[in-house]
């Protein structure tokens, strides 16, 4: 892709993809508006431009390793970056067995013995925050050392870009300080064993977390959360028993006493959702749109109404996910 067709191409690209989507997904136009989409899909084109200016000019001559393939065709062996001297790849799977790190880079490039990770972050950073955010490079300097340990002499630089480059530092104490995160984490981690119960703390993080509604600690703190307040954003999910149900033609309202004994209401969900819904059953509700106000002592408050679908039916709570019975 040359500079000059990449904005064109990438929307392209784009609106191939959420053409894609299976009928049951909902379209990304319709959950955040058509203008608030579009607004996206150009932050997100705006800040990969400037990576396509910067190494438009193709890399020298090589010739590409073969990559290993089994009896049916499928790849297997060394990832691409090891076996090919120059190159650039997207969205690259990086993975150590021995560090026990496995990530998604969203652009790895290969010159020869100098190798770039860099991350993608959309929007620009605010002012008063720091140049990187310091999860931002941990993560980058765990992927760095996945690459040091399959390129032992390679020059390992890291990039967090958006609407400008900004280069995350990797040098000896770097990667010493990165290790030994690593490492506790590791003792903390046992391999073989789900102990997100045992180690995880609730609080800010689980606003962000996608295995709330596996997180017994997060399922036992929240409804106080909603009951008393707390000093940081609450996630958007409720859960308890159905007292009442009402149906339209196009959506599906619930009534809730939730686990913190509040009378809660779900306004306008997907009547697909939740068509075998009857009062007495329990529900949880995971990913819902609200409005939350704030205390004086700037405290947060959980909402008692909740919804899917928007006044007007047209966009719908884009992480919405319901589960019924069960603890």
């Amino acid at each position: 892709q040359s500079p000059s067709t990449f904005p064109a191409e990438a929307r392209a690209f784009v609106a191939d993809r959420v053409a894609a989507l299976g009928p049951d997904v909902p379209s990304p136009r319709t959950v955040y508006g058509a203008m608030k989409w579009r607004q996206r899909v150009a932050a997100v084109v705006a800040g990969a431009k400037p990576l396509v200016e910067e190494t438009s000019r193709p890399p020298p001559r090589h010739r590409a390793a073969p990559w290993p393939r089994t009896r049916d065709g499928a790849r297997t062996g060394p990832p691409t970056y090891v076996l090919q001297a120059h190159g650039r790849w997207p969205e690259q799977w990086l993975e150590s067995a021995r560090l026990r790190v496995r990530g998604q880079a969203d652009l790895l490039e290969r010159s020869g013995n100098r190798v770039t990770i860099t991350d993608l972050k959309t929007g620009a950073p605010s002012p008063s925050a720091p140049a990187v955010s310091p999860n931002a490079a941990l993560q980058l300097r765990a992927y760095g050392l996945i690459v040091a340990e399959a390129l032992p002499t390679a020059k390992v630089d890291l990039v967090v870009s958006s609407t400008v480059a900004r280069p995350v530092s990797f040098g000896p104490d770097e990667r010493a300080a990165t290790l030994e995160t690593l490492s506790s984490l590791d003792s903390a981690l046992p391999a073989g064993e789900d102990v997100s119960v045992a180690v995880a703390t609730p609080g800010p993080a689980c606003r962000f977390c996608s295995r709330r509604h596996r997180c017994s600690a997060y399922l036992r703190q929240a409804p106080s959360w909603w009951a008393e307040g707390a000093p940081h954003p609450i996630p958007p999910d409720v859960w308890g028993a159905v007292e009442e149900v009402t149906s339209t033609p196009s959506y599906t309202s619930l009534k809730l006493r939730d686990a913190a004994g509040r009378n809660v209401r779900i306004a306008r969900l997907r009547a697909a959702l939740v068509d075998d819904v009857r009062a007495g059953d329990v529900v949880y509700a995971f990913g819902l749109r609200g409005r939350w106000r704030r205390t004086d002592e700037d405290g947060h408050v959980a909402p008692v109404h909740y919804a899917d679908l928007d006044v007007d039916g047209r966009t719908a709570a884009w992480t919405l996910a319901l589960y019924g019975g069960g603890s």
